[in-house]
Formats: C-alpha cells, sequence, structure tokens
C-alpha cells in the first residue's frame, strides 16, 4: 500500500512542475520586453540626438568653409603685404647707401669749404654790371675798351666753383686762376667720395684735367661754356656744370 501512495504523491507532484516552469519562463519573458522596449526609446532618443549633431555638423562644415575663403582671401593680402615689404626692404637699404653718400659729399663740401680761403679765388675780376658779357659765347669778340681806360684781360669763364648738374650732382669742381683745381666725386665703387687734386688746361674745344702724380690723361671735349655753366664730353658721358 505504500508503493501506491508514493506514486500518487510523485504523480501529483509532476502535475505540478510544468505548470511553474511556464510562469516563470512567461514572467522572465515579460522583464525581456520590458528592457527590449527600454532599450528601444532610448536608440530613438538616441537616433534624435545624432540626427541633430548631423545637422550641427553640416552648418559647422558650412562655416568651416566659409572661413577658409576667407583665410584664402588673407593669405593672399599677406602675400602682397610680404611683396611690399621685401620692396621697403630695398628701398631701406638703398636709402642707408645714399645716406652714407650724402654724408661722405658733406665732408667733402666742408673741406673744399675748409680750404676756400687758399684757392685764390679772390683775385678773379669781378664781374661788370654789362652780365651779357660774361655770358657771351666762347669766341665773341671783346668789347673795346673805352677812350682812356687800360684794355682789361679776358676772363676765363672756368675758373670759379662748380657742381654738376647732370647726370647726377655727385661731382663738385673748383678751378683756380693759378692752373689748378680740386674735384670731389664718388670713388670706382660709388660708396664713398674722393678729392682729386691737380692742373687744369683750357685748349681749343678741349679741357685737360691732369690728376697729381698721375700718368698724362687725354683731353675732354668742351662742348659749351659761359659764366654759369659748361659741358664737357668725357667719353661716352657728357657733364653739364653749373654755379652753386
Amino acid at each position: 500500500m505504500k508503493h501506491p501512495a508514493l506514486l500518487a504523491i510523485l504523480a501529483s507532484i509532476a502535475a505540478c512542475l510544468p505548470g511553474c516552469v511556464v510562469w516563470e519562463i512567461r514572467d522572465e519573458m515579460r522583464r525581456t520586453n520590458a528592457q527590449v522596449g527600454a532599450v528601444q526609446e532610448s536608440l530613438a532618443s538616441t537616433n534624435q540626438k545624432l540626427s541633430g549633431v548631423d545637422t550641427q555638423l553640416t552648418g559647422t562644415n558650412e562655416r568651416l568653409s566659409g572661413t577658409n575663403e576667407r583665410l584664402q582671401g588673407t593669405n593672399s593680402s599677406l602675400s602682397g603685404v610680404e611683396e611690399q615689404l621685401a620692396l621697403l626692404r630695398e628701398i631701406n637699404a638703398s636709402m642707408g647707401k645714399l645716406d652714407t653718400h650724402l654724408a661722405s659729399l658733406r665732408k667733402s663740401i666742408g673741406a673744399i669749404n675748409n680750404m676756400m680761403p687758399f684757392l685764390g679765388l679772390d683775385d678773379v675780376p669781378a664781374e661788370t654790371d654789362a652780365a651779357p658779357a660774361a655770358d657771351a659765347p666762347e669766341g665773341a669778340p671783346a668789347e673795346p675798351p673805352k677812350e682812356g681806360q687800360p684794355a682789361q684781360p679776358r676772363r676765363e669763364v672756368l675758373v670759379g666753383v662748380w657742381v654738376s648738374a647732370y647726370p647726377d650732382r655727385s661731382r663738385a669742381l673748383i678751378v683756380t686762376p693759378d692752373g689748378k683745381y680740386l674735384l670731389s666725386k664718388p670713388d670706382a665703387k660709388g660708396k664713398t667720395t674722393v678729392v682729386e687734386r691737380g692742373a687744369w688746361k683750357r685748349g681749343d674745344k678741349a679741357l685737360t684735367l691732369q690728376p697729381d702724380a698721375a700718368p698724362p690723361v687725354l683731353p675732354i671735349e668742351l662742348l659749351h661754356a659761359t659764366g654759369k655753366t659748361f659741358a664737357v664730353q668725357d667719353g661716352a658721358a657728357v657733364w653739364v656744370f653749373v654755379k652753386p
């Protein structure tokens, strides 16, 4: 009798077991569905946020494109500024060289001014009131002396102080009545000013400036000479000197 009772108990337990497992599976599926729903809502929210981020990125890209265009314009402007700065640096260097040359020229002019009392320029006859006579062309007949007055010696128009007016103003020349001259000019490199001394001699349409302690030089052509200007041709170069 014990065995049938045990079997009945086991049968009742076995009948209850499948129902419990099903209920547990159902509850687990409900929890899983709830979690999946929450995940889907989170994914939908994330998708919305990502869509907003995409929109912001699109606007950012557009702004960056405009910024790149402005940067290109700025680079072009900077290139132009750099070219102007390079030109200004060249101008500054040229101005520095010019300042150096002018400083040397000022020293030479100062030396010339200091030597003026010793050059004997006061011996040159003063120009009379008849100014056109001093500017008369070379070779013009002298005005005959008045009755009772001695004849005046012809004045050499080249005697005096001159500065070059063409092709530049880099030279100063002093011609003295005793046949000496002093010439201030740039050196061979054009960086400093040198003073040349020597003897001068005027010939027929020619002028010779013979430096001291130098081999004989060829005369240069005298193109024009008055009391205010004279012009010479030295090789292919034409120089015009005027009274300062």
